[in-house]
């Protein structure tokens, strides 16, 4: 997480369910997602599901993003899609800029 925190443009959603989830990302100027890191304390099944969910979200739109978290064939332990999707919205809206 230090070498992003150096990194100009991008942008922070946490959010604090039973476990910690924190959404990094950065946005292009057409509003499409550039980068993004899902990280935190929970567990996802298949454990390759986070990354592959972040490759499957570049280049998307909010909504197309939130779509994606949906629909994804993943089981979240200590946080839910919804969790999921609002730390993205957090992140995609402003959040915290590092």
């Amino acid at each position: 997480m230090k070498n992003i925190k150096e990194v100009n443009g991008y942008s922070v959603g946490e959010i604090k369910a039973s476990k910690y989830l924190r959404v990094v990302l950065r946005k292009k100027d057409d509003n499409v997602i550039e980068d993004i890191k899902i990280i935190g304390d929970f567990f996802a099944f298949p454990e390759s599901a986070v990354d592959s969910l972040e490759d499957d979200l570049k280049g998307k739109t909010l909504e197309e993003a939130l779509n994606i978290v949906e629909g994804y064939d993943v089981i979240f332990t200590g946080i839910t899609k919804e969790d999921l999707k609002n730390a993205i919205k957090q992140a995609f809206k402003g959040g915290k800029n590092l």
